[in-house]
């Protein structure tokens, strides 16, 4: 197989990857009321300890060999106040934000808010959150959450700087027909967080931000030429790395903090269908061309060490199982200049106000 064949197959991976990080994370926004399609279907969550009872009935979960500290857990920076609170208000960074001070005579419950902006207005505007100000708690929540508090003495509709490109003729719009909305309460104050051409402003740069620094890092193992690697021994390999099989049907180094990405980095493959199952391992019908090593470095903890890390994992994949390491371009992997992207990526990063691994790094990419 060619090197620029296996490039455009890696790149198909990622592609489904994304599509499915994408997929958990609005399941998990649907779970919050964050979801800015209100009402849409939800996505089934299967507990980890199912996964793991699945592993543990087809094959070993513990490795031949005991290799975890290779593996040895990074320093994370600590999730901010901010970031552990129980308040949902929109965010200050990524949202344009229309609020809604009702008078102090007013209050509305959770009902009679999604009747006044329910959702073929929404859909006419491209969607929006609607946060809502719980007045027994004084915090903010998602008023489309089948749970949450109520009533509310102010609304919110927050609308992502980064879902599209987002243009002023229509911020204007939506901002004058929220008014006109409200009018039937007489002493509501309706405003903007910033003026709508202000906001397109900085949607365009922190577009931008996204696509320069959304680095997926990635290591590829080949076997020795003519071979493949069979599905027992990676699975042997991962778990005397500590590695867990488990979301997406892949092999995690599961993140136990709560800064970051949920894993520190993953493991699948090019060969389709690109993940694995332990039942077709156990049988034996899984022999794949290559195993992929890799993470989100702008939603990583620590995204420098976890590198390390990753790279430690391929070289002691590759001792045990052999071939070489790869870049997916196919040339030999080079890790300082890997290590140099990296280092870019966070300052940058920093530099904006997004360090990598913070909830505000996360809602971004």
């Amino acid at each position: 197989m060619s090197a620029l064949l296996k490039f455009f197959i890696i790149l198909v991976i990622v592609g489904l990857l994304a599509l499915l990080m994408m997929i958990r994370h609005r399941r998990n926004a649907a779970a919050t009321g964050g979801d800015s399609n209100q009402g849409e279907g939800e996505f089934e969550i299967v507990p980890e300890s199912v996964s793991k009872a699945r592993a543990a009935r087809a094959l070993p979960t513990k490795g031949s060999e005991n290799a975890t500290h290779r593996l040895a857990p990074p320093v994370v920076r600590k999730a901010s106040r901010a970031e552990a609170t129980d308040d949902y208000p929109p965010h200050k960074d990524l949202d344009w934000t229309i609020l809604i001070e009702l008078p102090k005579s007013v209050v509305l419950d959770r009902k009679q808010t999604l009747a006044i902006l329910d959702p073929p207005w929404l859909k006419s505007n491209r969607g929006a959150i609607i946060h809502g100000l719980c007045l027994a708690t004084g915090k903010w929540t998602y008023v489309s959450a089948s749970d949450a508090t109520e009533p509310y003495s102010k609304l919110a509709l927050a609308k992502s700087l980064v879902q599209g490109p987002l243009d002023t003729p229509s911020l204007e719009a939506m901002l004058s027909s929220t008014g006109k909305k409200f009018r039937q309460f007489p002493g509501t104050v309706v405003s903007s967080s910033v003026p709508p051409a202000e906001a397109v402003a900085k949607s365009e740069r922190l577009l931008r931000l996204k696509s320069t620094c959304d680095l997926q890092m990635m290591v590829q193992l080949l076997p020795p030429s003519g071979k493949s690697f069979d599905g027992r021994e990676i699975w042997d390999v991962m778990y005397s790395l500590g590695l867990e099989w488990g979301d997406m049907d892949l092999f995690h180094w599961t993140n136990t903090t709560d800064c970051g990405d949920d894993s520190f980095f993953s493991v699948w493959t090019s060969t389709a269908p690109g993940y694995f199952l332990p039942e077709s391992i156990a049988a034996g019908d899984i022999r794949v061309e290559d195993l992929v090593f890799g993470y989100s470095v702008p939603r990583s903890a620590a995204p420098a060490a976890i590198l390390d890390r990753m790279v430690t994992a391929a070289e002691y994949s590759r001792k045990r199982l052999g071939g070489e390491l790869r870049d997916p371009t196919g040339a030999p992997f080079d890790r300082i200049k890997s290590q140099a992207e990296v280092w870019r990526v966070c300052r940058t990063l920093e530099a904006a106000g997004f360090p990598p691994g913070s909830e505000s790094a996360l809602r971004l990419f």
